[in-house]
C-alpha cells in the first residue's frame, strides 16, 4: 500500500512547556498573516466586481459591491464547511504532534504555504516527510529512509494523528466579517486588474451564443485560442486592453464598494 506523508516534520524537543511557547510564538506570527491573506482576497474580489460593473454595464446589479461579494464568500464558506476545498478563503492552520523518544513527530495541515514557511523558521523544527512510492530525497540513505518509514508507521498506526498525540489550532478557520476598516492598499494592481478584465470582456463580446450550453468549456477555449494565436484575435485583445485602461480607475477606496447601485446612478 502506498504511504505518503509529505507534510511531516520533526521537532527536536520533548519539553512540553518549550513546545507550548513555540506554538504560541507561531500563532503570533501566523494570525496576522491569515488576516491579511483573507483581507487581500476580499479586496481582490471587491475590485474585480467593481471593474466588472464598469466594463460590462449591461449586467444589472441590485446591491452594492460589498453586499454581493459578501454573499458569494458566505456561499464559498458553506462549501468549505462541507469539506469542499476553497484555498482562496481557507487560512486555517492546524498542527498535530506525536510524542517520540527524543523528539516529536509533527503533521501540518493548511492550504497556505506561507504559513508552513513560518513553521520551519522555528528553532528545532525540520522537514521529516516520508513516502514509499518513489525513492527518498537526496542526502538520505536507503537505510535511514526505511527506518523513517517504520518510525511513521509506529507513530500513526491505524489511528488519527489527534488520537496519537495532541493538536494546536494555529489560525482559526473562521473567516473575517466585512468591516469598513478593510485595508484598501491590499487591492491588486491596475495591471493585474486590466489583464483579468480584458479576458472577461473578450469572452463576453466574442461568445457564440448559438452554441449549446453544454459546449461552454469548448467555446471558452476557442475564444482564448483565437485571441492568442491569430492576428485578428491579438489585435482585438489589444484594443480591449486599451479600452479597459481608459475606463477603469487606478484604484478604489473601500467606501466605493459600499455604494448602492441606486445611489450611484443618481449621482
Amino acid at each position: 500500500m502506498s504511504t505518503k506523508i509529505g507534510h511531516g516534520f520533526r521537532l527536536h524537543s520533548t519539553d512540553l512547556m518549550e513546545v507550548h511557547f513555540m506554538m504560541e510564538a507561531l500563532r503570533k506570527v501566523c494570525r496576522p498573516l491569515a488576516k491579511r491573506g483573507i483581507q487581500a482576497y476580499w479586496m481582490e474580489a471587491m475590485a474585480e466586481e467593481a471593474d466588472r460593473r464598469i466594463a460590462l454595464p449591461h449586467l444589472s446589479r441590485k446591491e452594492s459591491v460589498a453586499s454581493l461579494v459578501n454573499r458569494q464568500i458566505r456561499e464559498d464558506w458553506q462549501e468549505l464547511q462541507h469539506k469542499h476545498r476553497q484555498p482562496h478563503l481557507d487560512w486555517s492552520f492546524e498542527i498535530a504532534l506525536i510524542p517520540g523518544k527524543d523528539y516529536l513527530l509533527g503533521l501540518h495541515y493548511t492550504e497556505q504555504s506561507i504559513l508552513v514557511e513560518e513553521l520551519f523558521k522555528l528553532p528545532k523544527v525540520e522537514a521529516y516527510p516520508y513516502w514509499n512510492n518513489t525513492d527518498g530525497p537526496k542526502g538520505v540513505t536507503r537505510r535511514s529512509w526505511k527506518a523513517r518509514g517504520r518510525e511513521w508507521d509506529r507513530a500513526l498506526g491505524n489511528d488519527t494523528p489527534a488520537a496519537k498525540g495532541f493538536t494546536y489550532q494555529i489560525t482559526s478557520p473562521t473567516p473575517l466579517l466585512w468591516r469598513e476598516e478593510q485595508d484598501d492598499t491590499l487591492q491588486p494592481s491596475k495591471e493585474h486588474r486590466l489583464r483579468r478584465m480584458t479576458e472577461e470582456v473578450a469572452l463576453s463580446r466574442f461568445w457564440d451564443h448559438d452554441r449549446p450550453n453544454d459546449e461552454g468549456i469548448q467555446e471558452m477555449f476557442r475564444i482564448k485560442d483565437w485571441l492568442r494565436d491569430t492576428d485578428e484575435g491579438r489585435s482585438s485583445r489589444e484594443a480591449i486592453l486599451e479600452e479597459m485602461a481608459r475606463i477603469l480607475p487606478e484604484s478604489y477606496r473601500v467606501a466605493d464598494f459600499l455604494v448602492e447601485p441606486a445611489v450611484e446612478e443618481a449621482r
